[in-house]
């Protein structure tokens, strides 16, 4: 008998996001009252569907991991696939119902059973009305939504957008925790898949193979526990620089606008553009953080401006914002530049003090910035289209993006490094032969980037596990580094080839 075609394995990386994808819209829906189970098979019953009707639209390459590499290897990727939607889904559970800590990613951490970021946007959202100070750390203090610690309250006013938004939808914020977890995990994974199939090509492929192993990473399930809107500012700055490309300036001005608006360092990704010489989506992202400030302005009035720059800023410069970056619980686990001057001064180096950390920050920044314009101009000769110079343009979006956030001063290590973990899928999937040893060190990359030390109290840090973390972040910091100057280094290697290539009538001569 014949035997019966084998599917095409296009559809295969559609599965695995599709069992990263149901749980949470599940457990959002079930949030607003659905029963638990109906919202998984109305959900498993789309993603059926969508699959079935979208994946002959990828491009034939996406075949290719599988085609081209042994059947163990894509036996070991749908056993990994598999581990990250069960990890998905019991997070997913936990989202739906805060009772249930022994789902969430740390069940035997206190501080993470208990701590939700999201709080921190929907109370100061509710007390900005009021004309308390939304940035009063008092008005916070020993507050609790059931069993969940509420979060200060520590970014820019138009921000405030975001928590109202959800108090005009629900006062419930049980309903929100599970509705943005739905929200933040499906962009995350759209994003993704969008990079991918843009970049195309065997890079593009591996790039969405890669995803359910990015997911399994601790970082990626712990901001999504938390509710922070780290992991949605990387990837509506990606899809931003996606619609860009593509020649939607105003939608990717809204997206890009709102968050550096919001988080401030997807703005490197402005200056990328203002270097690269596309100015309409720089200007429809100026225009747009102009518009949602206003909106805000006239939603919450004109104090949590006054209160940002007249308190908060002065705050931030001293270190008084973020209070507890020097005590010795913060030492290994605060991965910003200001993190690793703790680390240096708990290691016994001379001069590391609150303001040598602060004017090194600002120095870094100032860096990062020409850094980025730098990038940009140089991304200008290059060829316009095509997998290579799409996978530069991936490569230094992200690594623009993951290099600005370390300026913060405060970045914990439960999502410091979600963006060079999905920085990692484009650098394994630019390639040219993915051999055993590029395995080993990817899996050792992802190891040490997953690493957690948050939430566990400390009185001493030995010096070992100082220089270990210090190690992981130079290792983060080289990786994005050179996902910014690689594609800069290839093309000032072709044109130094080029000028020293004689011509032809030099060599007829």
């Amino acid at each position: 008998m014949p035997m019966p075609p084998r599917p095409d394995a296009r559809a295969w990386p559609l599965a695995g996001l599709a069992a990263l994808a149901v749980p949470p819209l599940a457990a959002g829906l079930a949030a607003w009252g659905v029963p638990a189970r109906l919202a998984v098979l109305a959900h498993a019953a789309l993603a059926v569907t969508v699959i079935a009707r979208t994946w002959r639209r990828l491009p034939a390459a996406f075949a290719a991991p599988v085609d081209r590499y042994a059947r163990p290897l894509f036996a070991a990727w749908l056993i990994l696939a598999v581990v990250a939607g069960v990890q998905v889904g019991r997070l997913s559970v936990f989202m739906h119902d805060a009772s249930r800590a022994d789902c969430s990613v740390f069940p035997d951490r206190e501080f993470f059973r208990n701590h939700a970021c999201l709080s921190a946007y929907t109370e100061a959202s509710r007390l900005a009305p009021t004309g308390a100070n939304v940035y009063d750390p008092k008005g916070y203090e020993n507050r609790k939504i059931g069993r969940l610690d509420v979060d200060l309250f520590q970014y820019p006013p138009a921000f405030l957008l975001l928590g109202g938004t959800f108090n005009e939808i629900t006062s419930d914020f049980f309903k929100t925790r599970a509705t943005w977890f739905a929200i933040q995990s499906g962009a995350l994974l759209a994003a993704a898949l969008a990079l991918a199939v843009w970049t195309g090509g065997t890079t593009g492929a591996r790039m969405a193979w890669l995803i359910p192993i990015v997911w399994l990473a601790i970082p990626t399930r712990l901001v999504m526990q938390l509710g922070n809107f780290q992991v949605s500012a990387f990837s509506w700055s990606i899809g931003a620089m996606l619609l860009a490309s593509s020649g939607s300036a105003v939608l990717a001005g809204a997206l890009l606008g709102f968050c550096s608006a919001g988080k401030i360092f997807p703005g490197a990704l402005v200056l990328w553009m203002v270097g690269r010489g596309r100015w309409r989506p720089v200007l429809a992202s100026g225009v747009w953080a102009g518009v949602w400030l206003l909106v805000a302005i006239a939603w919450f009035g004109l104090k949590p401006q006054f209160d940002f720059f007249q308190y908060q800023v002065p705050r931030i410069q001293s270190g008084d914002a973020f209070f507890w970056v020097d005590d010795t619980d913060a030492v290994l686990v605060n991965q910003s530049i200001y993190g690793l001057v703790v680390r240096l001064r708990s290691l016994g180096v001379g001069g590391m003090s609150r303001h040598v950390g602060n004017v090194v920050s600002s120095l870094y920044g100032l860096g990062i910035m020409a850094l980025a314009l730098w990038a940009g101009w140089r991304a200008r000769t290059r060829s316009a289209d095509g997998e290579e110079h799409r996978t530069a343009d991936a490569s230094t979006w992200l690594g623009l993006l993951n290099l600005a956030s370390f300026r913060s001063p405060f970045v914990p290590d439960a999502y410091a490094y979600i963006g060079t973990l999905w920085l990692g899928t484009v650098l394994v999937g630019a390639q040219r032969r993915v051999t055993v040893a590029v395995l080993v060190a990817a899996a050792a990359g992802w190891l040490a980037l997953g690493q957690v030390f948050d939430g566990v109290p400390r009185t001493a840090i030995p010096a070992w596990l100082s220089l270990l973390v210090i190690a992981i972040q130079g290792l983060a910091f080289a990786l994005n580094l050179w996902a910014v100057l690689r594609p800069i280094v290839g093309t000032v290697w072709r044109e130094l080839a080029g000028s020293r290539r004689p011509s032809v009538a030099t060599g007829a001569a």
